[in-house]
């Protein structure tokens, strides 16, 4: 064995072309290898073992998946060698490779070949085959339902049979019929991440047998589950445990088993893709950066001059990927199948960047380095806004790849993330329509094999064709090609879209009618659904629920957003009383609730439920709704502030803090979210955020005029007795409070309680003469309020700047009092001028009073002044 692998598992994992002499006599010396390694995936579910397992179907069993377990078991155990199990094992593996290549790979299998490997049919009592609805039925994990069309879903229940995957989800038995349950506690910790299931929650028989002889058994379990995943509309919580849990395992052997050839790396590689899908992008970008190191591949986004266009004479920076070949040997020769790629054929801009030199891309990459640096350019989109400099960002990593191809499928992701991120360029829109167009149709193509297309798949991780010609159809649709979208949305009975493009054509009715007639062929809970999306009608929803015996999610989703919507609508119009409004708010709680319960990571779910609590001050609702959605969207700062406004509403500042640190931090420039954990910051202690919040708010909104803020910080920052949140003296942030109170004063904007705080801030360190000339500049800020004399709110602020001046003056010279008296002497002429003009009250008399005293106490202070 090499590096603790059987022949028959590295004939699966390591391809031809990147295997070493070592690595491939190894392989040959087993029959069962050699078929493996030349991808007859065919041959291998044809041979007598494979038809054995497979062919007898169910039989008396519930499950095609439990019944095909246990014999394989049965086999196992009566055979009792380790042949038995390779035979298993690959058997397995050879159904989700082909199954792969029926549905997102190709060349197109035909129905005759698909009949030779599958299980008997199925007849109903009305004699027709039920085999593919059974295995849909069985493919439908918490609450979401596989995909309609899917090619062969016989396939992948074979293989999560055979490879041992659990028939049951943890995560579906707990809540059969999808009842509003006591939410979970919540977290242990601030920012924690959701919890990842036990070391043995989807241990199988098969798969404790199958890990005892086989180092790769959970890593093509974890293939399986995420070929799964791909079949349905949202995440599953059950297959992203299981999913995360199988690789665990996987990565923990990267130093043992697993260390042949670019294996580790690969395996890292897939790992991202997994986290990506899932929308973990700092764990993907771990694992990505761990493939580079172990490839000893250097990756860097740099500059350099180039030109654009075909008539630039003069070059400009343009964004240039410098890439270092690691230690993996490359191929020579010319790929032998390349996809076609389509050129722009613009008058003006040239095909790619031309930066004067034909070595920019010289360095020579393998199959691997090339998928690192697609992960890479895949982490550039994950970390980034949607924005045209991220897709500037993108195109070196795209640009590089496309360059130097040396693999038919990798080759076709980069062309089809090109095309993806060209959509939005008038000028290469064009382009981007034919070379999707061009991609799509080579699934259909017998050149080249499967085996040539297979063999990047897992660390590219491509989308089903489905979901190819649905983003074909989607820019048809932008572009105003609406009869050709449809065409591909009724071709992949992609509803939803189906019904938009019928609304844009105001052919409403026919969408209804087609439903309708698909109903009467065979009623889904899908179909309902839509029918219920068409008219607007709860009473579908819930037939759709009713069919689905309390398991489809969707439907539930559906209800909620209903009453959600009709409550809104009824607020915003003002035609509800509250407790009409209030009972359809808990209506679309307890919907979204049962739609979270079949299924964890509905992440705009978990939102919905949280903005419908929130509108009945359901406090810890909130805090547990958008808990969740934050566990799941760690970069959505609306739920991040939420969830602060739960914790403040139950009195839990702390944590609000700590939410509202996470949303400043994922939307930066969103002012009100600054303001929030400023206020926050206070209460808590954080006088370091106090601080960054401010300037952020100066950066953002050029002014910060919050006198009782400024004051406090004034305060603590000059006492040696006041603590921050993390138990330091308060007196560290002097020296970053001063360069704030200065940058304040600059602004030239302050009011009259802000120039306050700054003198507090003065007077409190001795620095007289700069506070007198704080309280100087308040006193003008406040009478610098249009027409301040006629009323007694801004009468007020006047007089007491004025009396803090005086204060301020108790010991000064005769020329600092006189000025005292000079503004307390202007001051009352106005406002008696104002009287005069009928602009009177008693308490315009109260602070003429209070003027005439400080004029008495300026009076004797000049007596005894020197």
């Amino acid at each position: 064995m090499a590096g603790g692998f059987l022949p028959v598992e590295l004939a699966f994992l390591i391809p031809r072309t990147s295997a070493g002499n070592d690595v491939q006599e190894a392989i040959e010396k087993d029959d069962v290898s050699t078929a493996s390694l030349s991808n007859n995936f065919l041959g291998i579910l044809s041979s007598a073992t494979a038809q054995r397992l497979i062919k007898e179907g169910r039989g008396a069993h519930e499950s095609l998946c439990a019944a095909l377990q246990q014999r394989a078991v049965e086999y196992i155990g009566s055979a009792k060698d380790d042949a038995s199990m390779q035979h298993v094992f690959s058997t397995g593996v050879a159904a989700l490779e082909l199954f792969v290549q029926a549905n997102w790979t190709g060349p197109q299998l035909s129905e005759e070949t698909l009949a030779q490997v599958l299980p008997v049919a199925e007849n109903d009592k009305d004699g027709k085959d039920v085999s593919r609805k059974s295995a849909l039925q069985e493919l439908s994990v918490n609450g979401e339902p596989a995909y309609v069309l899917t090619t062969a879903p016989e396939l992948l229940c074979i293989a999560r049979a055979l490879l041992g995957v659990s028939v049951l989800n943890a995560q579906e038995s707990s809540d059969e019929d999808g009842s509003e349950s006591d939410p979970p506690a919540l977290e242990s910790a601030d920012g924690a991440e959701p919890g990842v299931a036990t070391a043995n929650t989807f241990a199988t028989p098969l798969s404790t047998q199958l890990d005892g002889t086989l180092a790769s058994a959970a890593l093509w379990r974890a293939r399986t589950l995420f070929v799964h995943q791909a079949l349905l509309a949202n995440p599953a919580a059950a297959l992203h445990d299981a999913i995360m849990q199988e690789m665990e395992s996987v990565v923990v052997q990267l130093d043992g088993p697993f260390k042949v050839a670019d294996i580790p790396a690969r395996m890292l590689l897939e790992h991202g893709r997994y986290h990506t899908y899932y929308n973990e992008v700092y764990k993907a970008l771990k694992c990505w950066q761990e493939a580079q190191k172990w490839l000893g591949l250097e990756i860097e986004l740099s500059g350099a001059m180039g030109v654009r266009t075909k008539f630039q004479t003069k070059a400009t920076s343009q964004l240039l990927l410098s890439v270092r070949h690691g230690h993996t040997p490359v191929e020579d020769a010319a790929p032998a199948f390349l996809p076609e790629k389509k050129h722009m054929n613009d008058d003006t801009r040239l095909e790619k960047i031309d930066f004067g030199r034909s070595d920019r891309f010289s360095e020579k990459l393998s199959l691997v380095e090339q998928a690192t640096v697609l992960a890479m350019c895949t982490n550039v989109n994950n970390q980034n806004p949607k924005h045209g400099i991220t897709t500037e960002e993108m195109k070196p990593y795209l640009d590089y790849v496309i360059s130097s191809p040396c693999d038919w499928l990798v080759q076709t992701v980069a062309l089809w993330t090109l095309a993806r991120l060209e959509a939005t360029d008038m000028r290469a829109m064009t382009r981007s329509v034919e070379q999707m167009q061009t991609l799509s149709n080579h699934f259909q193509d017998a050149e080249p094999p499967a085996a040539y297309r297979i063999q990047s798949l897992w660390v590219t991780a491509p989308p089903p064709r489905w979901l190819c010609d649905r983003e074909l159809a989607n820019l048809c649709f932008r572009l105003g090609l609406t009869r050709d979208a449809l065409v591909v949305y009724e071709k992949w009975e992609m509803w939803d879209k189906m019904i938009e493009c019928y609304q844009h054509l105001e052919m409403v009715g026919k969408a209804e009618a087609l439903v309708r007639e698909r109903l009467e062929v065979e009623p889904t809970p899908t179909l309902y659904n839509v029918l219920g999306d068409i008219l607007r009608k709860e009473e579908y929803y819930e037939k759709a629920w009713e069919l689905s015996k309390h398991r489809d999610a969707r439907s539930q989703r559906s209800i909620g957003h209903m009453h959600l919507m009709e409550a809104e609508r009824a607020v915003q119009m003002n035609q509800a009383k509250e407790e009409d409004l209030a009972d359809k708010y808990r209506k679309a709680m307890c919907a979204f609730q049962k739609a979270v319960n079949l299924n964890r990571l509905l992440g705009g779910t978990w939102f919905s439920l949280g903005c419908a609590a929130q509108r009945i001050k359901e406090w810890e609702v909130v805090v547990h709704a958008f808990r969740q959605k934050v566990d799941i969207d760690q970069e959505d700062y609306e739920s991040w502030s939420n969830l602060a406004q739960g914790y403040i509403k139950l009195g839990r500042k702390r944590k609000a803090y700590f939410a509202l640190r996470e949303a400043c931090k994922n939307e930066y420039s969103n002012w009100k979210l600054w303001e929030n954990l400023l206020w926050v910051s206070v209460d808590v202690g954080a006088f370091a955020d106090v601080i960054r919040a401010i300037g952020r708010l100066l950066d953002i909104r050029k002014d910060f005029q919050d006198g009782e803020v400024l004051t406090i910080l004034a305060t603590v920052v000059t006492d040696d007795g006041v603590e921050d949140l993390e138990g330091y003296s308060c007196k560290r942030f002097l020296k970053q409070a001063r360069e704030l109170f200065e940058r304040c004063q600059s602004t030239g904007n302050l009011n009259a309680a802000s120039w306050t705080a700054i003198s507090v801030f003065h007077s409190r360190l001795g620095e007289v003469d700069e506070a007198n000339a704080c309280l100087r500049k308040a006193f003008q800020a406040a009478k610098g309020v249009p027409e301040w004399e006629k009323s007694a709110d801004t009468i007020t602020p006047v007089v007491d700047a004025l009396e803090r001046l005086v204060a301020g003056y108790a010991n000064g010279s005769k020329k600092e009092l006189n000025t005292a008296k000079l503004l307390a002497n202007t001051a009352t002429s106005a406002i008696n001028r104002a009287k005069e003009e009928g602009f009177h009250t008693d308490e315009t008399d109260a602070e003429l009073d209070r003027l005439a005293g400080l004029l008495e106490t300026i009076t004797v202070g000049l007596s005894t002044a020197e």
